[in-house]
């Protein structure tokens, strides 16, 4: 498996796992948390090597920098406020929108810099998570294929796809030595209805005019759930539990738990405020 053979093979290493679903009142925090671990974890201050951030969300359409830069933005934002139950946050990482709700689970694997035997490339992290994703689904003999999947939101290199239907897609974002790889698992729910939702958003905050970025045209066809193909896996817990068990089993040891409350909340609200700083450019003229 990748990950073991990336990671040191020496003193064997402390992980950790914080599980948490984030209500519509804190949208921003699942973000300013990553930040928080992965500053930690660069400055040493958490006494781990790898830590597992599993977390869902109320309905929320995680928009990308780059969708900042849409020339009808307040247009779509405002649409999807007045005819969707889902509302738009800024991510730091990169990529463009997706969508996050309860039956879509997000995994943040953050890697402290002493936790890696050689310099992780981009290529090579993110072929970490996608390989603990195939791990995770060998036991049902399911085959994950990876490639852009152009006409998905969000698209990237990376994309995650089974039975010729993207499920997932990663995004990664570094702090000094830490990494975080950044993946969302579309469980269950209205995959088509999240397809139309971001096809919406892009035709109104784009309206045809020539931009430097390259939007996607989404097919809401091109994205399924893995409950599609593996009903046996049909909670949260159940996959999270899967893969947890993927990572003890293949690094020789336990994760240790990390509560929400235990953090020290002067440096997370710092993030936090960062997180807000970086979201006010949806509400700038509205």
């Amino acid at each position: 498996m990748l990950i073991k053979n990336y990671l040191h093979q020496g003193p064997r290493l402390r992980i950790a796992r914080l599980n948490v679903h984030y209500a519509k009142e804190t949208p921003l925090l699942p973000f300013a948390v990553d930040d928080y671990l992965l500053n930690g974890l660069n400055k040493e201050a958490l006494p781990y090597d790898l830590i597992l951030h599993t977390w869902t969300t109320d309905p929320t359409l995680i928009l990308g920098m780059q969708d900042t830069r849409l020339p009808y933005l307040d247009q779509a934002l405002a649409a999807v406020e007045e005819k969707t139950p889902y509302q738009a946050v800024v991510r730091p990482a990169g990529g463009l929108a997706v969508i996050s709700e309860p039956g879509v689970v997000n995994y943040t694997l953050h890697l402290g810099p002493h936790s890696y035997s050689d310099k992780l490339s981009i290529d090579q992290a993110y072929q970490i998570k996608v390989q603990l994703l195939q791990d995770l689904l060998a036991p049902y003999q399911l085959q994950l294929t990876t490639g852009e999947v152009s006409d998905s939101y969000c698209p990237g290199k990376f994309d995650v796809s089974l039975a010729g239907k993207k499920i997932a897609g990663i995004a990664q974002r570094r702090i000094g030595g830490a990494i975080g790889i950044f993946t969302y698992l579309s469980l269950y729910g209205q995959q088509d209805y999240r397809g139309q939702v971001v096809k919406n958003f892009y035709q109104l905050g784009k309206q045809n005019q020539a931009t430097k970025t390259k939007y996607p045209i989404i097919n809401p066809d091109s994205m399924a759930n893995l409950k599609a193909s593996l009903p046996r896996l049909q909670s949260t817990n159940q996959v999270t539990e899967a893969l947890e068990g993927v990572i003890s089993q293949d690094l020789g040891t336990s994760f240790e738990e990390i509560d929400l409350a235990a953090l020290d909340q002067s440096i997370l609200n710092d993030q936090v405020q960062r997180m807000i700083k970086r979201n006010r450019r949806l509400t700038k003229g509205r």
